[in-house]
């Protein structure tokens, strides 16, 4: 991909969110999300998967 171009998909959505926020909240957000595109969710901040939670 040359700069400038536009890939043909996405596979990536960021949520950035308060530090005085309900984290539970934006996780909740987060995994409807993933659940709607059948995708995942991963907390950098805290480096663990979300959505699908681990068992």
């Amino acid at each position: 991909m040359r700069d400038g171009d536009w890939p043909d998909e996405v596979n990536v959505i960021e949520l950035i969110c308060s530090s005085f926020g309900n984290e539970a909240w934006y996780e909740s957000l987060a995994s409807q999300i993933a659940s709607h595109l059948g995708w995942s969710v991963f907390n950098e901040h805290e480096d663990r998967p979300v959505y699908p939670a681990e068992d």
